[in-house]
């Protein structure tokens, strides 16, 4: 990156990226939750392009496995907390099942009823 310092350290004041030793967006840990056997990261980030769009990249996986990679659109990830937030214990299950299945595309006109 053009704008960092010999050392690494960014002059962006909130990054936490060590540009030297990993290239690449501005980002900031926001949440570190170590759970059961897996991880799960979300980070602030942001790429250095005059015309770039904040993202929350999400890392998740096992603790034996590499870690996933999720980017989503800041607009995108507010509009998904608002709608967990909607959500109940004994639904989350259900939500998780349709989320899935509509990723897959379509395939018989049923649907999840709540």
């Amino acid at each position: 990156m053009s704008n960092t310092v010999p050392s690494g350290r960014c002059p962006v004041p909130w990054c936490q990226n060590d540009h030297q030793a990993t290239p690449g967006a501005h980002w900031q840990a926001i949440a570190d939750m170590g759970l059961e056997r897996a991880t799960v990261e979300l980070r602030y980030a942001l790429d250095d392009q005059p015309d770039a769009h904040p993202v929350v990249l999400v890392l998740y996986g096992h603790d034996w496995a590499p870690l996933d990679r999720l980017a989503i659109p800041a607009p995108a990830a507010a509009a998904l907390a608002d709608l967990l937030d909607l959500l109940t214990v004994p639904t989350l299950p259900d939500f998780i099942a349709s989320l899935r299945r509509a990723a897959r595309g379509p395939h018989t006109p049923r649907s999840t009823q709540w």
